[in-house]
């Protein structure tokens, strides 16, 4: 996510689809994704915004990341840790989302 893209190993079909279904910029783009379902790639705290802004045009959002991520139930702990560089107010925010998984 960003304007700049991002860093870090690409994934399968990123540059392929770069302008077509990829974006960097969920600001920029998301407007495009109306009622589309859209999945988010990142386990930063940029990732998380990206996802909830998409929140507002977006029929689904995927937040995928590549770290173990987990919050706090009723019934306890969902069996994952949470990774301390994510802002946990922000995630819950997120994961409480309708239309997010």
């Amino acid at each position: 996510t960003g304007a700049m893209g991002r860093s870090g190993k690409p994934f399968h079909g990123e540059k392929e689809f770069l302008g077509q279904g990829v974006s960097y910029c969920a600001t920029c783009d998301g407007a495009f994704y109306v009622d589309s379902e859209v999945a988010v790639y990142g386990a930063t705290t940029e990732a998380i915004e990206e996802a909830l802004y998409l929140t507002k045009f977006a029929k689904r959002v995927y937040w995928i990341t590549n770290v173990d991520v987990g919050r706090s139930s009723g019934d306890g702990v969902l069996g994952i840790e949470r990774n301390k560089v994510l802002d946990e107010d922000l995630m819950d925010t997120l994961l409480d989302c309708p239309n997010v998984e």
